[in-house]
C-alpha cells in the first residue's frame, strides 16, 4: 500500500500500489573456464558458455554465444571479461564491445603502455532498443606484447555477459 493524501488537509489514507512490472526476459552467463584463442590485436567473441539463470531459452551458450531476447523492449546490458596475458606486465590496450545484429554497437578501450599491466577487467553496460528478432553478443580485443592473451573464466565468474528488459 501506499499512503496518500489529497492535498487539501484531509487525512492521509492507505490506496493499493499499482501491480509491478516484470523485468523479463533477462540472462546472466559466465565462462566457465579460461579461453586462450583471442589472438593479438584481434576481435574474439565472449563465449559466456555457462547460463547461471535465463527466461525461456533466450541465451545461446552454445554455438552462438549470443541473447535473443524474443520480445521488443528497451534493455539493459552489461559486459565485464578479465584479460590476461601470461607474461608478466605485457598487456597493453583492451577493447571490449556490443554488438547488435552483428554490427558493433558500442565500444569502450583501456590503454596501457607496455610493462604496466598483466590483468586487466573491462566492464561496459549499455541501454539498447530491440525487437523480438535482434540479437546482442559480447566482444574483446586484446593488444598483447608477448605471451599468450586470454579471458579468464572459473567459479569467480570474472568474465560475465547479463541482459534484462526495462520495465515500461
Amino acid at each position: 500500500n501506499i499512503l496518500t493524501s489529497n492535498g487539501a488537509g484531509a487525512a492521509p489514507t492507505f490506496q493499493a500500489a499499482a501491480a509491478g512490472g516484470s523485468n523479463a526476459p533477462y540472462f546472466y552467463a559466465h565462462l566457465s573456464a579460461d579461453d586462450t584463442t583471442p589472438g593479438d590485436n584481434a576481435w574474439t567473441k565472449v563465449k559466456c558458455n555457462t547460463v547461471a539463470f535465463e527466461t525461456g531459452t533466450t541465451y545461446d551458450e552454445t554455438t552462438n554465444y549470443r541473447w535473443t531476447p524474443a520480445a521488443a523492449g528497451k534493455y539493459y546490458l552489461y559486459g565485464q571479461v578479465k584479460c590476461t596475458s601470461d607474461s608478466s606486465y605485457k598487456l597493453g590496450e583492451v577493447w571490449i564491445s556490443f554488438y547488435k545484429n552483428g554490427v558493433e554497437l558500442i565500444t569502450m578501450s583501456e590503454h596501457k603502455n607496455e610493462n604496466t599491466s598483466y590483468n586487466r577487467v573491462p566492464a561496459m553496460s549499455a541501454l539498447v532498443d530491440m525487437n523480438d528478432t535482434d540479437y546482442v553478443e559480447f566482444w574483446a580485443r586484446m593488444n598483447y606484447y608477448s605471451g599468450v592473451g586470454r579471458f579468464v573464466g572459473g567459479t569467480d565468474q570474472q568474465t560475465h555477459f547479463l541482459g534484462y528488459k526495462l520495465i515500461d
